[in-house]
């Protein structure tokens, strides 16, 4: 994600905002906003936009996406939700599965509810020219992504070992 042609992001299940403050060091004309639901996450992302600075470019909002409602809409839309499918977890390699929380990998069923939310927000929180941009686990489920936001280009980006891992959507 080179471009950096938005003005304003929004970062869905941020976590510690490794993410979100990455968009707003890398574009500084940009804000961005940071939604997450847990308060352990929020307390971690709190600590690393005071660390980089980022205080005056990247909002938090403490919030569940299921009952969010968006009171503006953005450029760009990011997520690296919980995408694993619920069977998947016991075969997780044992330094994931043993640090990070269980909703923060797993929406508790196929993995997809999230990317469900995401594209029924759309209509609303993504501008005209707008792009939304996601990680996901497969590619399988890159298949179910693209069947989910159908209507919008894609782009399916891969990873360092070369698997399919993210796709860019674009109405």
């Amino acid at each position: 994600m080179k471009k950096k042609n938005f003005k304003t992001a929004l970062d869905i299940c941020s976590g510690s905002g490794c993410i979100g403050i990455s968009l707003a060091l890398e574009n500084p004309l940009a804000t961005v906003d940071a939604i997450e639901i847990s308060e352990i996450a929020i307390q971690n992302m709190n600590a690393n936009i005071k660390k980089f600075n980022c205080q005056k470019d990247v909002t938090v909002i403490h919030s569940d996406i299921f009952t969010f409602s968006p009171q503006k809409s953005y450029d760009l839309i990011v997520s690296n939700p919980p995408y694993i499918h619920k069977s998947d977890l016991l075969s997780l390699d044992p330094s994931v599965r043993h640090y990070d929380p269980e909703d923060a990998l797993t929406d508790g069923e196929a993995g997809l509810k999230f990317y469900h939310r995401i594209f029924n927000l759309s209509s609303t929180m993504l501008n005209d020219s707008g792009r939304i941009i996601l990680e996901f686990g497969s590619k399988k489920q890159s298949q179910e992504i693209v069947n989910i936001f159908k209507g919008f280009e894609h782009i399916i980006y891969n990873d360092l070992s070369n698997n399919p891992r993210a796709i860019e959507l674009r109405r």
